[in-house]
This record gives C-alpha cells, structure tokens and sequence, in this order.
C-alpha cells in the first residue's frame, strides 16, 4: 500500500473530493488496505495530499486509537483465558502486562 500513498496524493491534489467522500475514502482505504501500518501510510499520504493533511491526520489518530483499544480487548480476552484455565496469576500479569486492579475486574465479571 506504500507505494499507493504518492498516487493517492497526487490524485486528491488533482481533484477536488467533497470532505464527506474523501473520509468514507480515505478510512475505507486504511481499514481495507493491505498495509501493517495504516497510521505511517495516512501520514504520507498527508505529507503529500496539501489540502486534506488536518482531516488525514485525524483519521490516523481515530485509526491508532481503534488499534490500541482492539488489542487491549484482545489481552483482557486472554487474559480470562488463561485464569479460567488455572494460569498462575502472576504469570497471567507478567504475560499480559495487566494491573493487580484489572485481573480483580476480571475475576469478578
């Protein structure tokens, strides 16, 4: 997808897209996009795409946002696993990285 970012750019720089277009666009692309960095993809896409840079940028931060909470879900979720499964609990904190706090949220769901 990298080596898309330029054309893309250059294609935005081109033709006028009405804002509400270019977002469906441009989060269509990041979500469906074959790229394991959609943030470092946006952002050149923005260094070059003069006009949308403020409206790329914001989609990158609500894209890295998304990703941050998608994993977390995914540790609380092994997590669960493994302390159903009689994992020692300081090997589940150790593993996953999750406060003494969190595992008692867990624990009491």
């Amino acid at each position: 997808m990298f080596e898309l970012a330029v054309d893309i750019a250059r294609l935005l720089n081109n033709w006028a897209v009405p804002k509400e277009q270019f977002r469906s666009l441009i989060y269509y692309i990041a979500e469906r996009g074959n790229t394991s960095n959609p943030g470092l993809f946006l952002q050149e896409i923005a260094a070059k795409a003069l006009d949308y840079q403020e409206d790329i940028m914001t989609i990158a931060e609500l894209e890295a946002k998304g990703m941050q909470k998608g994993r977390q879900e995914t540790t609380i979720e092994f997590a669960k696993k493994f302390l159903a499964n009689g994992v020692d609990r300081s090997t589940v904190k150790l593993s996953t990285g999750l406060t003494d706090e969190q595992l008692d949220a867990l624990t009491r769901q």
